[in-house]
Order: structure tokens, then sequence, then C-alpha cells
């Protein structure tokens, strides 16, 4: 369709809406109400349609993009090109990534501003304070309101030809953005692995439902757990330091048998529990980083292993925990969820808690820090 012919269809489905409104009464409210729902649907792709002429034959300089994916960091497809433009045009500094469709760091630092300078509309309905650098829902939406081809939030309201008060589309409109405010809880689940004998009870679930239950009152994480027992021998890994001649230990993957680490389920992150046997150890826990995990469904996985025969791991109470074990559960809880978001598809990182804080405050704060940053990337990720 020509564009000129465009325009004048669009005009004259405007007048036929208007006259549904004005005219006499040719047909049931019901009727009326389908044929008006039609015409705008009709009118929404023909303005599609006109934009996208206009910006071929050059009849207007404005650019225009509809955002119907989302975008993160290491994409690279036509919806990223154009992702810049709406930065650039925004006064985001791209430099060279402008000329590219890859997301890269100046990018995902660019969409960062975006969302901070439209926080009120992108970051508060969602309980963030910081930009995440994720191109989500929220993002998008404002995007396309700015810039869309379509009839987006922006041009529903100010730009098209037909103002129809009795229909229902800003009523949807809001109840879209009111359902991204609500904050769903994600799940996330660990394999608990006993080694050694211990007592699967006292030393295993007591403190790990404890920690559990400190993580999601301080989250937006439901957690579930698997336990898997093996009484199968497992080495140490030794290393260098100032409180023993023999050196210190630590339990690592690696130190497991092939029987054991296959009997373990897919999970999002592992910990395991082990007797040191009179060696003294290197850490009261330890989680591994990125680079070190455990491979499990095709992607790695963070884990942490916590010496439990040792004075520190008992059932004394700590400062607003039950135990002192399900304190020092937590806190390797949150340094293998740490680790996995600092991994792909997430590459998210957070700030923790304040050094010097009593333990209850600096893992709280550890765990908000984790949900304004990547409660985004978690939830479409995940």
């Amino acid at each position: 369709m020509k564009l000129r012919n465009i325009k004048y269809f669009i005009f004259g489905l405007a007048l036929v809406v208007t006259g549904l409104f004005v005219g006499p009464s040719i047909s049931s409210a019901t009727n009326q109400e389908e044929m008006i729902q039609s015409l705008i649907e009709q009118i929404k792709s023909l303005k599609k349609q006109l934009a996208q002429l206009q910006n071929e034959t050059g009849v207007l300089s404005q650019w225009c993009y509809d955002f119907d994916l989302n975008l993160r960091f290491g994409d690279e497809t036509k919806g990223v090109w154009n992702l810049k433009q709406a930065l650039d045009k925004e006064g985001f500094e791209i430099g060279e990534e402008l000329k590219t469709s890859k997301f890269g760091e100046i990018t995902a630092s660019a969409v960062v501003g975006f969302q901070q300078k439209y926080k009120d509309e992108i970051l508060t309905p969602n309980g963030l304070k910081y930009g995440t650098g994720f191109v989500g829902k929220s993002t998008r939406a404002k995007l396309n309101y700015l810039y869309g081809c379509g009839d987006g939030y922006k041009q529903a309201a100010s730009s098209s030809s037909v103002s129809i008060s009795k229909q229902s589309s800003s009523s949807a409109a809001v109840s879209l953005l009111n359902s991204s405010s609500e904050r769903t809880k994600i799940n996330w689940r660990i394999t608990l692995l006993i080694l050694d004998g211990i007592d699967k009870s006292s030393k295993g679930t007591q403190p790990l439902e404890e920690a559990i239950s400190f993580i999601e009152k301080n989250s937006d994480l439901k957690i579930s757990y698997d336990v898997v027992e093996s009484k199968n021998s497992h080495s140490y890994t030794y290393y260098s330091c100032s409180s023993s001649q023999d050196g210190c230990v630590v339990l690592l993957a690696g130190s497991l048998d092939e029987v054991t680490t296959n009997s373990l389920p897919t999970s999002n992150s592992y910990v395991m529990l082990y007797n040191l046997n009179g060696k003294t150890p290197l850490q009261a826990g330890s989680t591994v980083g990125p680079g070190n995990g455990i491979e499990k469904g095709g992607k790695e996985r963070i884990y942490a292993t916590i010496p439990v025969d040792i004075w520190w791991y008992d059932d004394a109470s700590q400062t607003n925990f039950k135990t002192r074990s399900a304190q020092i559960m937590v806190h390797e809880i949150i340094n293998t969820i740490r680790g996995t978001l600092q991994m792909s598809p997430y590459y998210c990182t957070a700030p923790t808690g304040t050094a010097g804080d009593p333990a209850y405050i600096h893992e709280a704060d550890n765990l908000k820090n984790l949900m304004t940053n990547c409660f985004e990337r978690l939830k479409n990720n995940l």
C-alpha cells in the first residue's frame, strides 16, 4: 500500500471509530466493542507500516524500532544495534561499540545509565535501586514508549489520531506495568553432600534449614534441597599455612571419587560437609570461584566445602542465629550464589556487606545487594 494511501486509510478508520460513539446506534454494545477493537488493531498495524515506509522513503528522518526481545551482555543481534541507537539518542556515550551489533561493556554501562535515568518506571516498580545492564521487560517497555514504531505507550497516549474514551486498552497497559512490579520468588536448588559418616540431621539438614530460612527471609529466593550421603573415601588438598607445619587442608571436588561425583544430581549450587580427622583446616568454609566448579547438566556449578569436626561448627547460639553452624552455612551458600551470578548468562556482581558488622547484618546486606543488582538477570535467566 502506498504511503499516501496508508495515511488516508488511517484517517478513514479514525472517522469510522469516532462515528461509533457519536453516530446513531446501529448495533449492540457488544458488537460495537468488537468492531472498535478490530479497527484499533488495524490502525496499530497500519501506523507501524507507515513508520517503516517513512524510514525507507526518507519522508521522515525519525528512527524507530520495536524492542520485542530481551537483550543481555554478549548478545550480537539487530536488536542490540538498535538499542545502541536509542542509547545514543538519550545522550549516552557508546563510542566505537555504536558501529557494531555486539552488546559489550560500554553498552551495558549505558543501559545501566538509561535505567537509572528512568528509574521510577524501570527500577522502582521492580524493587531495584540500581540499574542491572540487562534489557528486560520493564526496560523494553520504556524503550518502546520512546522509540517504538508501533502503538506503544507514548504513541497510544499522545500520537494517535484517534482519541477514544470508552475503550480499555489504556487500563490493559496499566495492568501490564503493575504486573511487572510484583516480585516473584526465584527457585534455587542446593545439593548437600555429606561425607565421612557425618550425622545427617545435627550437622547437615538442621543447620541447612536454618540457613535457608535466613536466606529466604532476606532475599527473593525460594530454596529447595537434596541430600546425598557417601561413605566413599576422599583425599585433601594441602596449602602452606603458619598454623601447621604439615600444612592446612581443604576438600575440593577433585578430591572426591568418580562414583560420588556422578551421584550428585544437577543443582544450582552444592555444599559438601567433611571431617578433618585431626588435620588443620584452611578456613571455616571454602567456596570455589568461577572456573573451578563442577560440571553438571552441561554447566559449571559453584560449590562450597565445610569441615564439621571443629569446635566452631557447633550448635552454640550466635547473635540472630540459633547455631554457629547455620551462620557458617549461610555464608558459604551466599558465596555459591554470588559465584554463580558472576558467570554466564548473568555476568552480575554486587558489593559485599560492610566488614566488621555483626554476621547477621553482614549476610543480610550481602543478600540485599545481590537482589538489588542481580534480581532481573536472575529472574530472566535461571
